[in-house]
């Protein structure tokens, strides 16, 4: 009896028995196409995180500027209008260059006259949330306004952001009928209306004509003057306008573009 003991406690102190069966090995978990595919998808869009995520030259193409994030908070109407201290404004557009803002502004009616028709601009720095007034008030409606702009915004890559365009069959209606409000407007001493007026009225002109000339606001102020003013506008064959203004001294005619908008038509600057 000891001795069966002794060999049934012998394997507890050396190898395990082994299986005299064969035996296979154990297949590796087998991964799926649809698993494969999405594993290659994964990697190929971390790839492309990575390239986006890599620092770029701001200045490495003529449109790096335009690409950039832009400045959507609008400056308020009454930050602007402190600028111009006494004067009723309009305000036609704004023009964003990273950190920088500026408005472009006609600062039409002082008391109840039309000051001039100069078209003018003033910049504001970002700071954290606030915005705050830098530099003079700048020309833009005389020779080298863009120019001008520019160096208020510290370079000459710039995105405006303003209500462009009206329908196309409506456009000399519109052109008309804001003229004629403003004269209304400014003759019974309603500012406000008449700087609505103003500001629907540049709708349907595109930003160079807005912005760098003044013929809108000269335009404006024979309307609402005692000179007798007449603002013709005629569909020519194709994408232009033939015009006609007349004034009590004199008649002129020329021929002007329409541009698409982002809200539909717009008339362009005037063709030599």
């Amino acid at each position: 009896m000891q001795h069966r003991r002794a060999q049934r406690a012998a394997p507890l102190d050396g190898p395990p028995p082994t299986d005299p069966r064969p035996t296979t090995p154990t297949p590796a978990p087998q991964r799926s196409a649809s698993s494969v595919v999405l594993a290659t998808f994964a990697a190929a869009l971390l790839g492309l995180a990575l390239v986006a995520c890599r620092g770029r030259d701001p200045d490495a193409s003529p449109t790096a500027e335009a690409t950039k994030p832009t400045v959507t908070t609008k400056l308020p109407r009454e930050a602007i209008a402190a600028r111009f201290p006494g004067a009723t404004i309009a305000v036609t557009a704004q023009v964003n260059r990273g950190d920088r803002q500026a408005a472009v502004v006609w600062p039409a009616i002082r008391g109840d006259a039309v000051v001039d028709a100069d078209i003018v601009a003033v910049a504001f720095q970002r700071q954290g949330l606030r915005w705050l007034p830098i530099g003079e008030v700048v020309a833009l409606s005389r020779s080298g306004g863009r120019e001008a702009l520019a160096a208020l915004l510290g370079g000459p890559k710039f995105i405006v952001d303003r209500p462009c365009g009206v329908p196309r069959d409506t456009l000399i209606d519109h052109v008309k009928g804001s003229i004629d409000a403003f004269a209304a407007a400014q003759r019974r001493g309603d500012e406000e209306t008449a700087v609505a007026a103003y500001e629907a009225l540049a709708l349907a002109f595109a930003f160079e004509v807005v912005a760098f000339d003044d013929l809108l606001t000269e335009w404006l102020i024979a309307s609402a003057s005692e000179a007798e003013l007449e603002v013709q506008l005629l569909p020519g064959d194709g994408d232009w306008l033939d015009i006609e203004v007349r004034r009590s001294d004199r008649t002129q005619t020329g021929r002007l573009p329409l541009v698409r908008c982002s809200g539909g038509w717009a008339i362009g600057a005037p063709l030599d």
